[in-house]
């Protein structure tokens, strides 16, 4: 499964109500890059990279929601590491 940052929500899902998913877990770092923020979520076992405009981010070992909307999805083959969809 892959999911690109700027397709994470922090926070509320998605006005159009098509989540996918959603994954909790507590910011571990900030990265200000100027216009975006990165932030790295440990949700269990995962890290997990969102990014966020600089004044929606969290501080550090907050705990966060993220969603993901289902278009913005990717599968992956396991084996051959080919974009299934």
């Amino acid at each position: 499964l892959g999911v690109r940052p700027e397709h994470l929500t922090l926070g509320a899902p998605p006005s159009n109500g098509d989540v996918a998913g959603r994954l909790q877990g507590f910011i571990q770092i900030i990265e200000p890059l100027g216009g975006e923020t990165l932030i790295h979520v440990a949700a269990g076992t995962q890290e997990i990279i969102a990014s966020c405009s600089p004044a929606a981010a969290p501080a550090v070992d907050s705990q966060v929601t993220l969603s993901v909307a289902i278009d913005k999805i990717h599968l992956f083959d396991p084996q051959s590491e080919a974009a299934i969809i």
